[in-house]
Parts: structure tokens; C-alpha cells; sequence
């Protein structure tokens, strides 16, 4: 088969199975259990970040990319429900700590068990079996630690932006445009490193990485462009600040939203690419462009959890 028609088949398949894992139910569900989940994972964040650079440097660097992927006024309102927390509890972190993480922890199961019905759904998996109480809090746990990495990857970003300024002011002088294009670089990068992480640990099959990386980068790319395409929007049209809260609120689920929906594209994508493209063991576990029989249920567990 020529190189264009494996092409022509990608796309063909990349739309096929998106189209059949009910991705506006399915992007609703998370986006609704990712709002909920916002808050606490910031405040986690902004503890995990502020153990190495300091709670003030790692609440500045957090808002900086709230600023980059929201409105202002979306942000500023995520911004602010973080503030609150911390300053109705002073000095008592441990307070703060066990008020975040409690709500992490419920938020981040939510929506780890909405990702893997969704994942399973695009890759025409069995629903995941009912399971015992420890690999229940197996699960409970690897969702809280995928959450915290998000922390981790912050840091990452704030290192490699640190060591981006520092060449582009004592080697580069700042002429050629560094900072902005190994920022950007740097972001995209660590990003796809996180998608390609969830592709890889929620589902119950494990694809290797040469099958994920693509999928990941191509997710990571529509996604800042689709919030970039947003924001220019929302600049223009202004409509975010005519509304007020109610505005901020309804822009920020939009941008979750659509970050959702390009996260079962990229999803779609991984398993056309493995089709066309991939190694023999992703290909085969994922089955989706086959008659399977699972796939009903699959959807049935989806539209039941949302």
C-alpha cells in the first residue's frame, strides 16, 4: 500500500473512531468532572511547586499559564478560589493540605474513571471488569498520583523556561527570538509527555511508546491551537467580560470542553496511526475497527456514568 493511501486511511479511521465513541457525551462527562476537579489540582500544584521555588513564586508561575490557556477573567476567577483557600487557613497548611487533597482525591477517581470509560470507548475496549476492594484503591491511588504529577510537570516547565532565559540572555542576547520559541517548544513538549502518559496508564491495555508519541504531539498542537483560536475570539469579541462571572465560568467550560474533544481525537488518532502505521502488538490490542461486541456495552457505561 502507497505511502497516500495509508494517509488517506489514517484520516478515514482517525474520524471513524471518533464519530463512534459518542465523543460530545463523552467530552461533556469530563469536562464536567474536570471543572470540579480544577481547584484542588491547582492547590496541590501550587504546594508541590511551592516546596521548591516558594508558595508565592509557584502561585505566580501557576497563574501565568492559567492566563496563557484562559481568559483573563476565567483565570482570575480559578486564581481566586485557590487564594481564598489559602488565606482562610493562614499558617495551618496541614489544613489546607488535607482540604485539597480530600477533594483531589474524589475528583481526580471521578475523573480517571470517566477517562478510562472514554479511552475504552474510542479504542473499542471491553468495559473495565468490577473489581476488589484493593485494586479499587489500587485505582484510587494511580488516579490521585497522575493527578500530583501535573505538579511535577509544572516544575519541569518552570526549569526549562529558567534555562531558556538564561541562554537567551548570556549566549543568544536576546536576538533571536529564543525565549518565546524554545517556550513554546518547551510547553508543547512536556504536554505531549503528559497526554501520552494518560494514553498510556488509564486504559487497561498498555501501548508502547513509538505508538503514543504521534498521537500525542498531534494532540498537543490542536489543542493549543484551539485555545489560541478561542482566546483570539473572546479577545475580539469581548464577550467574556460583557458577561461577567457567569461569562468566565461558561468560557472556561468551553475551553475544557473542546480541550476534551481533542483529547478523544488524539485518542482516535493513536489507534488509526497504530492501524496504518504502528507496531503489530498496538495494532492487534486495539480492536476497534473490527466487528467487536463489547462496543455496545462500552457505550452503555458511558452514557450511564455521564
Amino acid at each position: 500500500m502507497s505511502l497516500l493511501s495509508k494517509l488517506k486511511n489514517l484520516g478515514m479511521d482517525t474520524v471513524t473512531a471518533y464519530n463512534e465513541s459518542i465523543p460530545a457525551r463523552s467530552a461533556a462527562a469530563l469536562a464536567y468532572r474536570a471543572v470540579f476537579s480544577l481547584a484542588p489540582l491547582l492547590l496541590i500544584a501550587t504546594m508541590i511547586l511551592g516546596i521548591f521555588v516558594g508558595q508565592e513564586a509557584a502561585q505566580e508561575e501557576i497563574n501565568s499559564a492559567l492566563e496563557k490557556v484562559l481568559t483573563e477573567e476565567s483565570a482570575a476567577m480559578v486564581e481566586d478560589s485557590v487564594q481564598n483557600i489559602f488565606q482562610q487557613n493562614g499558617a495551618g497548611i496541614t489544613l489546607t493540605s488535607l482540604f485539597g487533597l480530600a477533594f483531589l482525591a474524589y475528583g481526580a477517581s471521578a475523573l480517571f474513571k470517566e477517562l478510562k470509560i472514554a479511552l475504552h470507548a474510542v479504542w473499542g475496549l471491553p468495559p473495565a471488569p468490577k473489581k476488589g476492594i484493593m485494586a479499587n484503591i489500587l485505582t484510587q491511588v494511580t488516579a490521585v498520583v497522575m493527578v500530583l504529577m501535573i505538579g511535577f510537570f509544572f516544575l519541569l516547565l518552570i526549569v526549562i523556561n529558567l534555562v531558556i532565559s538564561l541562554l537567551d540572555a548570556y549566549i543568544f542576547y536576546g536576538e533571536l527570538g529564543v525565549l518565546q520559541w524554545g517556550s513554546l517548544l518547551g510547553t508543547i513538549l512536556v504536554v505531549a509527555l503528559l497526554i501520552g502518559l494518560m494514553y498510556r496508564v488509564i486504559p487497561d491495555i498498555t501501548l508502547p511508546w513509538s505508538d503514543l508519541w504521534v498521537g500525542a504531539l498531534v494532540t498537543t498542537i490542536l489543542m493549543m491551537v484551539g485555545v489560541w483560536g478561542i482566546r483570539l475570539y473572546l479577545t475580539l469579541s469581548d464577550v467574556g467580560s460583557a458577561a461577567g462571572t457567569a461569562g468566565a465560568l461558561i468560557i472556561m467550560l468551553l475551553g475544557i470542553y473542546y480541550a476534551a474533544q481533542v483529547f478523544l481525537l488524539g485518542a482516535s488518532f493513536v489507534a488509526a496511526y497504530a492501524k496504518n502505521f504502528g507496531s503489530e502488538k498496538a495494532s492487534q490490542a486495539l480492536a476497534m475497527f473490527d466487528e467487536n461486541p463489547s462496543e455496545s456495552d462500552s457505550q452503555e457505561e458511558l452514557a450511564s456514568a455521564s
